[in-house]
């Protein structure tokens, strides 16, 4: 029994030290780097994207229909 408890409890502490560093990642993309091929030439086109725009009670939400809409250029 005491063979399986130094290997169980070394397995453990690694487990819990694997998952703790896992949550340290920061975002996998900044606010100001380009997301795909196309954001770039978009951005040239039609200028910076609106992501967010105040609702009626002046909270933030986010700007779909700019967004999402077509593009009057």
């Amino acid at each position: 029994m005491k063979s399986l408890r130094r290997p169980l409890q070394l397995s453990v502490v690694l487990v819990v030290f694997v998952s703790l560093g896992a949550c340290n990642r920061g975002a996998l993309f900044s606010k100001n780097s380009q997301r795909n091929q196309f954001e770039a030439y978009n951005t040239m086109r039609y200028g910076t994207q609106i992501t967010q725009q105040p609702d009626l009670f002046g909270l933030p939400e986010p700007a779909l229909r700019e967004r999402l809409g077509k593009k009057n250029k």
